[in-house]
């Protein structure tokens, strides 16, 4: 069972289309997702997200390579 991590921003037309794909899939497979919203979130680790949508795999930020990957 994987973690995921998804930091998303409410003004992201990416975010609003693949947010919830990426949930339902996370959830099919059996892993635990946690979606934070950088717009009200103030912990150092949101400072550090640089685009929306990013998406943490145990951790790690997952590449578009890797995402299509996990989608699939």
């Amino acid at each position: 069972m994987a973690r995921l991590t998804i930091y998303k921003s409410d003004q992201c037309l990416p975010c609003k289309k693949l947010v919830p794909i990426i949930r339902k899939n996370a959830r099919a497979k059996g892993d635990k997702v946690k979606v934070v919203d950088i717009d009200s979130c103030k912990s150092k680790e949101c400072t550090e997200v640089s685009y929306t949508p990013t998406i943490l795999r145990d951790g790690k930020k997952l590449k578009d390579s890797e995402l299509e990957a996990y989608l699939k």
